[in-house]
């Protein structure tokens, strides 16, 4: 699910990431979700809070510029 949502956002960049997206992500993932709604897509069950950590890795890479 993650390779796939970057892939989108390279293609269409129309994302808000700013120095409270990663906290957020990590916070949500936190609560240990083991279903996150895509919106316009299919529904992803499995393994969310590790999926919501590494969006939250890569929102800081991209705000660092790393």
């Amino acid at each position: 699910m993650v390779e796939e949502s970057i892939a989108v956002e390279r293609r269409l960049p129309f994302s808000s990431i700013g120095p409270h997206s990663a906290p957020t992500l990590r916070r949500l993932a936190a609560l240990k979700p083991r279903t996150l709604a895509i919106m316009h897509g299919l529904s992803y069950r499995r393994y969310g809070a590790a999926a919501l950590g590494a969006l939250a890795r890569i929102c800081e890479r991209r705000l660092t510029g790393d």
